[in-house]
């Protein structure tokens, strides 16, 4: 981390899992302690659940729409850097709303073992 020029003084680290391994070219978005409060970004295990200790008064509860989700609410899922984020508002955009979760494998990119980490921190409105 120390590499990549460390955290903000605001970033809130025991949001993320440090200890995982990344593959090259892969973004890390570290919410900032207010997000964290706001339950708005918490880190999640590769199941889709909760890490133990997760941080915010919901924990456990956030989903995400993916129907109006932004990128950076996208970027807040284990797994959805910058770009995965964009591929999925393009691809709304571009096909437009998603009936079921499901249809989330339907984006370039993202398929059955991405969707089953996220399964259960989306859901379509």
């Amino acid at each position: 981390m120390d590499l990549a020029g460390g955290l903000t003084d605001t970033a809130a680290g025991q949001a993320v899992n440090l200890a995982r391994i990344l593959k090259d070219g892969e973004r890390i978005y570290i919410p900032d302690q207010e997000e964290v409060r706001n339950g708005e970004c918490r880190e999640w295990d590769s199941t889709g659940a909760p890490e133990e200790g997760s941080t915010g008064e919901n924990a456990g509860e956030t989903t995400v729409n993916i129907n109006t989700a932004g990128q950076e609410e996208l970027m807040c899922l284990s797994g959805i850097g910058a770009s995965r984020a964009a591929d999925i508002v393009a691809y709304r955009e571009e096909n437009g709303r998603f009936t079921k979760p499901e249809d989330l494998m339907k984006v370039p990119g993202i398929k059955e073992a991405t969707f089953r980490k996220l399964k259960d921190r989306i859901r379509v409105e």
